[in-house]
């Protein structure tokens, strides 16, 4: 009943803008807040509701079917297929496991060594995969480690339960943020700055932006967890061991995992030395979505150890990539097009007359926004409909480079959600383990909003003066 609540509810939302006006901008509208209300509400699979578009916008004339379809496939999107697909063979053999148990074996002698520890592996792994793959890789390593402590010492782990639950979600979040594939919206914004005018921001150059705001943000965390849970204590011999034996047991790098760390690494260099290359070369090789395409592809034909031995990724992982994402990114890019082909984004932002505000103000309120409306909606489902309004609103302050700065900022603040389970997939992931109360969220990521908020607006405001 809730279910046919909502699909009415939307329908009904979305049909209320015509009640002013039939024209396309009103329609566009409704468009919008009915497919808003069910990726929010989840009625039915993101990727089935993002093909509404193509019913929509070509029956009413707001688009040519060939520009609606033409969205979704847009070469970032394939940028995110390729680094999933890459993701998904470090997960199949192991790779990121293995690494895991190295970096906690070397920093387990105390509680705050192994939520170090856990805030190093998650950065570690979620700049490259997504920030759920990475909650759900890591997370089962923090219960093994909960669990012992409770059977085998008298130590009480209810704080770090809290802090290793929070710490995984917060991190694989933040360090998402880090590069143009480690979350969706990041994908998000790319595919529409490219879109609108043609920019492209390379792997190093987005790193050098964002990372040094997410890793301030990482420790004012750590320090905000030993505030409000602290976690002040060593570890005996019993619990080295239980570490060392899991790390043992994993082994060395076996032929498969070193043939997969070896097409990781080498599309991660291509990816941070493109423009170099590219200037070098002058091939159009050198393009983030190719190159993450190639590193894909090669995994589906690069045996795991002999020349008859299986494939790394065969038939039956192609069933496991995101195909419900890469349908929900065409959505977006499709609603975002036709939202500027009809200039709502353009009389909007004429309204509030944003370039009459400080900087600093205009910054802080859109940044809060993204925040705090991806709290309760989809991040990727937010970017996809607000990073276009930001980039008006960056154009309007002083240009196309404003634009581009001002967008990225505000891709990352939908990431920033720490407040509520429903927040993040990261942030449901850990609180379904039974080791968190909403309270201990809400306190904590209350604050962690409030910090990720005034960071990025700090940060906008020294790129953009």
């Amino acid at each position: 009943m809730k279910k046919w609540f909502v699909i009415l509810l939307g329908l009904l939302l979305g049909f209320c803008p015509l009640l002013f006006s039939m024209d396309k901008t009103w329609i566009v509208v409704g468009v919008a807040i009915w497919l808003i209300t069910w990726w929010t509400f989840g009625v039915a699979p993101l990727g089935i509701v993002a093909l509404i578009p193509i019913i929509i916008f070509p029956s009413f004339d707001l688009m040519p079917l060939n520009k609606v379809v033409a969205a979704y496939s847009n070469p970032v999107i394939f940028l995110f297929l390729g680094g999933f697909i890459i993701s998904h063979a470090l997960e199949k053999s192991r790779l990121s496991e293995w690494l895991a148990f190295k970096i906690l074996t070397r920093m387990g002698n105390s509680a705050q060594g192994i939520v170090k520890g856990f805030i190093v592996l998650c950065t570690l792994l979620s700049m490259w995969i997504s920030n759920t793959s990475t909650t759900l890789i890591v997370l089962p390593m923090a219960l093994s480690i909960i669990s012992f402590l409770k059977e085998n010492s008298k130590i009480d782990t209810t704080n770090l339960s809290i802090v290793l639950m929070l710490a995984i979600a917060y991190t694989s979040s933040i360090a998402g943020a880090f590069t143009p594939i480690g979350t969706p919206p990041n994908v998000v914004y790319l595919a529409l700055l490219k879109q609108k005018f043609g920019i492209d921001i390379g792997f190093l150059d987005w790193f050098l932006i964002i990372a040094p705001v997410g890793i301030l943000l990482l420790i004012a965390m750590y320090y905000v967890f030993k505030i409000l849970h602290p976690f002040d204590y060593q570890f005996d011999q019993n619990f080295k061991h239980f570490l060392q034996e899991k790390a043992k047991s994993m082994g060395k790098l076996n032929q498969e995992q070193k043939r997969v760390a070896f097409v990781f690494l080498i599309t991660c260099l291509l990816w941070i030395f493109k423009f170099p290359l590219q200037n070098y070369t002058k091939s159009a090789f050198f393009d983030d979505s190719i190159i993450a395409i190639l590193g894909g592809v090669i995994l589906f034909f690069l045996p795991t150890h002999g020349l008859k031995s299986p494939t790394i990724l065969n038939r039956s992982d192609i069933a496991k990539l995101p195909w419900d994402i890469v349908l929900l990114f065409g959505g977006g890019m499709s609603l975002a097009t036709t939202m500027e082909s009809v200039g709502i984004l353009e009389k909007v932002v004429a309204m509030i007359k944003v370039e009459q505000l400080p900087l600093i103000l205009v910054l802080f309120i859109t940044i809060n926004i993204a925040v705090y409306l991806s709290e309760v909606m989809s991040n990727v489902a937010l970017c996809t409909v607000f990073t276009p309004f930001a980039l008006v609103i960056g154009e309007k302050l002083g240009g196309v480079s404003h634009a581009a700065i001002f967008g990225a900022i505000c891709a990352v603040a939908t990431s920033f959600a720490f407040a509520l389970p429903v927040g993040t997939p990261p942030n449901s992931i850990v609180f379904s383990s039974g080791h968190l109360k909403s309270s201990h969220m809400i306190r904590v990521g209350l604050i962690l909003n409030v910090i990720g908020a005034i960071l990025l607006s700090i940060l906008g405001y020294l790129k953009l003066k």
